[in-house]
């Protein structure tokens, strides 16, 4: 027995000393294996996966470490609040479910709370177990995966090799030609976008860390090939994140060059604003011709969707519980049986006093852009006054193509302030290390972490990318090496 203990003591020990590259081959796993569902759960999209199983493993090995002394949370950053950020959540999702009546089924707000756990325990995994002196290593092998997806991309859009396409009950297995857009190994065009922002600012971090006329343009050869296959992406939002990040990291550096996406930047704004960048219009022919199925932003069968809209006109799903005719604010006072039905009075007078005036806005948006707007009031109303607090997970539904909208009808004003508080401390202590740094490869890394953030909550107006998975793991993981890579400079 003594034997078999020592055995396994000196197994655990090697386990527990290379924990990093384990918990790194997790995160490779999930970015290249599409999402084939396992487990499927009634009334939703989102299914239970072999990965969500591989990362309870991994996250069970590293408590038994934790437990053990070989781990410490004791340096972690922002570890109380966003402990406080998850206890919120599942607080705020009980009264939802048994108070509020806004999360119904009840067990998926419990599962999508769930969800959270899964991707904010990634982050503190990584802040305990990843090593400084590994910097380089970690960044290659995720710029590998870039390539791969890449290549794969690739033979996605020569119709050689399919994508799974996971906006659908039953998924979507297609080529370019069936699907519109390369997805890669991703579950849809917009993760696979938000993946891209990523890849182009690591190509960035190896142009502007490695000295050599040949990395030089090696590098730079990687931003231009992931910016070509951002097009055939199709994931706008994505796109414009992509730009933004670019014009940031550039600006940072004082490069000239920062003038090239910036001209894009304004070059898209037109196109969208004009209602044509649904077309994804580009001064420049792709030499392959294809017959392109009509571009949407996600499926939406037997829909017609036109090329522009004449005018923007919302309107928002009135409340039941809402007076009809509305009274003024005293006379709530003195009708109201309760302070919840003043309140549902309240914030049904405001949104019809907002609709009226926006209404009148003639706007012409990209097609996608104006059911997003038409959706949003929609999904504001279904929560009531209850978005200031929040609503419980799953209390927008299954997704609210933004992610600021998302987090209000979930977690409230208070959760999405204090979701965006620890992006903001990360986004300032990137860029404070940036300033600080004399490693090269640590200074860029910082950069390019504080150009991702921001290219990231470009993307969440539109989509809401800090719930998408693959997405999701990939950034608490990089938020893990920013919290580990923080201390006193390495000469």
């Amino acid at each position: 027995m003594s034997v078999k203990k020592e055995e396994t003591h000196h197994i655990l020990n090697k386990i527990f000393s290379h924990f990093d590259y384990l918990l790194l081959g997790l995160v490779v796993f999930i970015l290249l294996i599409p999402k084939f569902q396992l487990i499927s759960v009634g009334g939703t999209y989102v299914n239970i996966r072999i990965e969500d199983f591989v990362v309870a493993a991994v996250y069970m090995l590293w408590l038994a470490g934790l437990f053990s002394g070989r781990f410490s949370l004791k340096n972690v950053l922002n570890f109380k609040i966003i402990i406080f950020y998850l206890i919120y959540g599942l607080a705020i999702t009980i009264l939802g479910i048994f108070v509020f009546k806004t999360v119904d089924p009840w067990h998926l707000g419990i599962l999508h709370w769930l969800r959270r756990v899964e991707y904010l325990g990634m982050y503190l995994v990584a802040a305990t177990v990843l090593k400084r002196k590994n910097l380089k290593e970690y960044l290659y092998i995720l710029l590998i995966v870039g390539i791969l997806a890449w290549i794969y991309g690739v033979l996605q859009w020569k119709d050689i090799v399919p994508g799974v396409h996971t906006l659908s009950k039953s998924g979507q297995v297609g080529t370019y030609r069936d699907l519109g857009y390369v997805i890669s190994t991703f579950a849809a065009h917009y993760d696979f976008g938000a993946f891209l922002i990523l890849m182009s600012l690591l190509s960035w971090w190896g142009y502007f860390s490695h000295q050599g006329r040949k990395y030089k343009f090696f590098f730079l050869g990687l931003v231009l090939g992931f910016w070509w296959m951002a097009l055939l992406a199709y994931a706008r939002a994505a796109y414009m994140g992509l730009l933004v990040s670019a014009v940031f990291v550039l600006t940072a550096k004082l490069s000239p060059w920062a003038v090239l996406p910036l001209a894009e930047i304004i070059n898209t704004f037109n196109r969208y604003l004009g209602g044509k960048f649904s077309l994804y219009s580009y001064n420049f022919q792709f030499k392959r011709e294809v017959i392109q199925p009509t571009r949407q932003a996600f499926p939406t069968p037997d829909v017609v969707r036109p090329t522009r809209t004449p005018q923007l006109t919302l309107t928002p799903k009135p409340i039941d519980k809402a007076l009809s005719p509305l009274p003024s604010p005293p006379q709530l006072t003195q009708r109201a049986g309760s302070v919840r039905d003043y309140l549902d009075s309240f914030v049904n007078t405001w949104s019809n006093t907002l609709n009226k005036y926006i209404g009148k806005i003639d706007i012409n948006l990209d097609p996608s852009a104006n059911i997003r707007l038409k959706e949003w009031p929609d999904r504001l109303a279904k929560v009531n006054y209850h978005f200031l607090w929040g609503g419980g997970y799953y209390a927008g539904g299954l997704g609210a193509d933004n992610d600021y909208l998302r987090r209000l009808l979930e977690v409230g004003v208070i959760g999405l302030s204090v979701f965006l508080l620890i992006l903001l401390d990360f986004i300032r202590l990137s860029w404070r290390r940036f300033r600080s740094s004399n490693n090269l490869y640590e200074k860029h890394f910082h950069l390019i972490m504080a150009a991702y953030m921001i290219g990231l909550l470009v993307e969440a107006v539109f989509i809401d990318i800090f719930a998408a998975s693959k997405i999701a793991f990939s950034f608490w993981f990089l938020m893990g090496m920013v919290s580990q890579f923080s201390g006193i400079d390495s000469k």
